[in-house]
């Protein structure tokens, strides 16, 4: 064997070296991202495009980082700089597809893994991509054809059973998802996933469910109070109607009369829910406020929920309070309810009303949201700002408010919440904590 001469060992001593590092760079770089320290991650592949900024392999790696942080933009950018170099390359028209799909492009999404497909007629994650930018697009029936086609040829993936089952809630046909989530248990009975759709489904199907909630209120202005706040029952007593009972007891700002009087002021009402089909579902209460020295206002309220396309949910209804002591008070309102991600989902909320004391209509908008997590657990905020005509001097005009709440499960039938609440209004702070249980009887059959 020869010797190398002078030269070539010269190089490779000065070549290997730097190699080795880039090497251990941009794995660590790699890693950083797949373990969720996306931003670490960014930092380290700006660096790596700085030195090496035509290799499509750190751009696709820093596409997908973008992606995973929900910079769709920066990500669809590098992904067409990738290929561009590497024409035509799986991983890159793959990254591509999901980034347009959460930046909502469905049709060039669908582009993406068609053009994969077409060169690999049996690519898994190619199909799987077009089955959840269908989903996510809200068309229930394409993507429960192509779930199912990667069922029948991937049939030890609880996932593709599990996603066929998403795609039936977002229609409703609650009996076929509930098919579809145990099939997805029955090849993975360790599948959180599909055991929390299971147990989302098993407790809004509840024959019996009582809520209990105590805690501490403290008005700025005098009152502080520690008790019962919410006593909520509910039972199904024939195919698609419910019986609600409800004691609340929970002094909110909302309406302005509450806080004026400075008085504990608690509610009871009676009402029903029909859900009259996948597409419809009815919410009516009657009910009496109790205001000191014996007077009383009659209330109804009412809602009515539109199930749509998507997975959204478009929410309408209101109130009127009703008093021979105190001026007539109503609400009406307005939400539309949608998904961000699988397990999160936006709701903003329009709110027009006039209460007791106020000297013209007012005016809220909310902002809410829910996150369910896999294993049970939900985390519920949301922000609260509007406008108020009550006539008070040196006083401010604007309501604001917050609120976090989450449900913690201990059992099967039984989970703990727990509320924290702070409003402020032109007459005074409010600050709330609250803690329960919820127990449910589950339908037998």
């Amino acid at each position: 064997m020869k010797n190398c001469s002078p030269l070539l060992t010269l190089l490779l001593i000065l070549i290997l070296p730097g190699s080795w590092a880039f090497a251990q760079d941009f794995q660590s770089a790699k890693n950083l991202s797949s373990s969720g320290k996306n931003q670490e991650a960014e930092q380290m592949f700006q660096q790596l495009l700085l030195q090496h900024p035509d290799d499509p392999e750190i751009l696709i790696a820093s596409a997908y980082n973008y992606s995973w942080m929900g910079k769709q933009e920066l990500a669809i950018r590098q992904f067409k700089q990738a290929l561009a170099i590497k024409q035509l390359d799986v991983n890159a028209l793959i990254g591509l597809g999901y980034a347009f799909a959460w930046d909502k492009n469905y049709i060039k999404s669908r582009m993406c893994f068609s053009s994969v497909l077409r060169r690999h007629p049996n690519h898994m994650d190619a199909t799987k991509g077009i089955a959840y930018s269908y989903l996510w697009q809200g068309n229930a029936e394409a993507a429960i054809n192509y779930f199912r086609k990667l069922s029948r040829e991937y049939p030890e993936n609880p996932e593709f059973y599990y996603s066929e089952g998403l795609a039936y809630l977002s229609k409703r046909e609650q009996q076929k998802a509930v098919g579809a989530f145990e099939k997805a248990l029955d090849e993975d009975p360790t599948y959180l996933p599909a055991k929390f759709q299971l147990q989302t489904i098993e407790e809004n199907s509840a024959k019996y469910t009582l809520n209990a909630l105590g805690g501490y209120s403290a008005l700025s202005e005098g009152l502080s109070t520690f008790g019962l706040r919410v006593v909520h029952a509910e039972a199904q007593f024939d195919k698609g109607w419910r019986a609600k009972f409800n004691f609340d007891n929970t002094l909110s700002l909302d309406l302005m009369s509450f806080a004026l009087l400075n008085q504990q002021v608690s509610a009871l009402s009676v009402g029903v829910v029909k859900d009259w089909n996948q597409f419809l579902l009815t919410d009516i209460d009657y009910g009496i406020r109790f205001f000191p020295e014996g007077q009383l206002q009659h209330f109804v309220k009412g809602a009515q929920a539109f199930f749509l396309p998507w997975n959204f949910q478009l929410k309408t209804g209101g109130f009127i309070g009703v008093s021979q002591s105190l001026e007539n008070e109503w609400m009406g309102f307005v939400s539309i309810n949608f998904p961000a991600f699988p397990n999160l989902r936006f709701e903003p909320t329009y709110y027009h009303l006039k209460t007791a004391y106020s000297l013209a209509a007012e005016h809220r908008v909310q902002l809410g949201a829910l996150y369910r997590f896999p294993s049970g657990y939900e985390l519920n905020v949301y922000g609260l700002w509007g406008t108020s005509n009550v006539n008070l001097e040196n006083r401010r005009k604007n309501i604001m408010g917050w609120s976090v709440s989450g449900l913690v499960p201990i059992t099967r039938q039984l989970q703990g919440q727990i509320i924290l609440r702070q409003e402020s209004s032109p007459i005074q702070e409010f600050s709330s904590i609250a803690g329960g249980l919820r127990y449910q009887i589950m339908k037998k059959g």
